[in-house]
This record gives C-alpha cells, sequence and structure tokens, in this order.
C-alpha cells in the first residue's frame, strides 16, 4: 500500500534538509518538500533525523565460518544502521578469484542485508590480466596491499588500458603502517600517480565498520544504487532520535548519532530499538554496472 514519510529531517551530506517522501512498492515514487494536500497514510518522521541506509566496509566476514556467528556479526552491523556491506574476499593469485567469488556468494546467501564485493590483493598480483577478470566478474573496487616503492614498479598505463570500458577503483593499503606525515606524502603521491594515469581511486582505504561516506560510494559505484535517498531508490533508511527533549523546541536538535532507533532495509523494519527481525536470504548482491556513475572528488 503506498503511504508517505511525511516531514522528514533528512542528512544529505552536510545539511539537514526537511521533505517528504511518497513510497510505492517498497521504492521511493517521488520527493517533495511537503504533501500536505496528499491523500496518503502518512508516517510523521518530524522527530527525527533521517539518513540513508549506511553502506561499511568488511574484511572480516569471508573468515566466518558459522551461519550462527555469520547472524551475529551481521546483527551487530545492523545495530549501527548498516543496509548493506561491501564484502572483500582475500586472494594471492588471479588463478584463486573465481572460487574466491563463488565462495563469498554462497557464505552471503542467508544475508538480511544487501551486499557487495571486492577483491583485496597484494601488489604483484595487480595485473592487466587480473583486472580484466575483475571486470568480468563486476568486481568495482580491488583494495591493493603495497610499500611505498611498489608504486613506481607497477605498470600503471597497462593497468589503465584493461580498465577500459569498466572503470573499476584501486584502493591502496599500505602494509608499513607508515607515520601520519609519512602517511599524508604517500596518499598525495599516490594520488598524483593516479591523476596522471587517469586511474579511477580511493586514495585513503575507508575504515571498517563505519558508514562509507558518499564520495567514497559514487567513486566505487555503490551509489547511487545504495547510502543515498533518490527517487527510484530502495527504501533504505535510519531514524534517529534526539538526545534529548528539552531541544525538541529549539531551531537546532541535537541528535544521537551513535545507535539509530529504527533501521528500515527495503521497506522492512530490521531494527526497532534492542529489536531485531532478522530475515535469512533477504539480502541481494549489489551489481555494479557502471563504476563511478558520478563523479567524485578526494
Amino acid at each position: 500500500m503506498p503511504y508517505v514519510i511525511d516531514r522528514a529531517n533528512v542528512k544529505k551530506e552536510q545539511e539537514i534538509i526537511q521533505c517528504s517522501f511518497s513510497i510505492k512498492e517498497n521504492k521511493i515514487e517521488y520527493i517533495r518538500p511537503h504533501m500536505n494536500n496528499v491523500k496518503l497514510l502518512k508516517m510523521d518522521a518530524s522527530p527525527y533525523l533521517l539518513t540513508p541506509g549506511h553502506v561499511m566496509l568488511d574484511f572480516n566476514i569471508e573468515n566466518i565460518s558459522t551461519f550462527s556467528s555469520q547472524k551475529e556479526y551481521i546483527k551487530d552491523l545492523i545495530s549501527y544502521g548498516c543496509t548493506t556491506l561491501l564484502v572483500s574476499v582475500t586472494v594471492n593469485y588471479e588463478a584463486q578469484l573465481k572460487k574466491a567469488i563463488k565462495t563469498i556468494t554462497h557464505i552471503m546467501i542467508n544475508s538480511p542485508i544487501d551486499y557487495c564485493i571486492g577483491v583485496r590483493i597484494p601488489s604483484r598480483a595487480l595485473t592487466p590480466s587480473f583486472v580484466r577478470q575483475c571486470k568480468r566478474l563486476k568486481i568495482p573496487v580491488i583494495f591493493v596491499e603495497l610499500e611505498e616503492q611498489d608504486m613506481y614498479s607497477i605498470a600503471w598505463g597497462w593497468i589503465r588500458d584493461a580498465l577500459y570500458p569498466y572503470y573499476l577503483s584501486i584502493v591502496p593499503i599500505w602494509k608499513d603502517e607508515p607515520s601520519r606525515g609519512r602517511l599524508r606524502k604517500q596518499t598525495e603521491t599516490w594520488k598524483a600517480i593516479m591523476k596522471e594515469e587517469r586511474i579511477p581511486t580511493v586514495p585513503e582505504c575507508p575504515s571498517t565498520g563505519e558508514p562509507l561516506p558518499l564520495n567514497v560510494l559514487r567513486k566505487i559505484g555503490i551509489s547511487p544504487l545504495k547510502g543515498e535517498i533518490r527517487i527510484g531508490g530502495d527504501v533504505d533508511y535510519n531514524l534517529y532520535a534526539p538526545k534529548s527533549r528539552e531541544f525538541a523546541n529549539q531551531e537546532e536538535v541535537n541528535y544521537d548519532m551513535n545507535k539509530p532507533i529504527i533501521t528500515v532495509h527495503k521497506g522492512r523494519n530490521i531494527k526497532v530499538n534492542e529489536q531485531f527481525f532478522i530475515n535469512p536470504g533477504y539480502g541481494e548482491r549489489v551489481q555494479i554496472k557502471v563504476p563511478g556513475y558520478y563523479s567524485s572528488s578526494f
């Protein structure tokens, strides 16, 4: 049944905008500043802050062997508002890639939330042939473990040529855990090389277990499919409560951004306060057809 999420305080990047959404068949049909004259069932969202369902990076789930452990692991991520996981498989050689993708797909078959697949490799495995294999398997991001000198030994021109026309992103993971100053220098060098070679990148590997920023989602291509409130998008969102009722009548309301009180995934409540509604297998793989659909800057 169509309904309206009314007067929602939507967090959009660095600002909060109040608007209303018309929902039909678990998709956002349209968005307007208000829907006072719309004759549909309305859910008043004005007391809360609404954010898109969070997309989080994860390097661990491939190592969780039992269903019960995986269920608890994902449940903990959901408690922080995660509705989509960017899971990564670790491979050392190109020959391992197909099997690794098949294994992680099997692991995620009972996932209650959506997922996208990336791959993590050592720098020696980054070859034009490996990139072409990732393109065929619709892998939108490669995390590369490397040391500083590896930046200068990789044949970036060949990598760039292999990317066409599926411009997946390459993300560095520094093996030597450099100091803050050295990390800044390495990152600037990496950015300069990627810019010169015209290779898409996220120059700093995001933290796991935290919402991925919108510019990262756009670069990889997960946005606009996930992580953004948009017309035609899935009904994935979080509701955060005010920290205290004393703020309710003030212009600026402070919200408790630690954990949402409600998390909705594709139109279904999967968390309400401390209660979870886990539906194994409801999650689907998010296939990225066009990485970097929106431009991003870093």
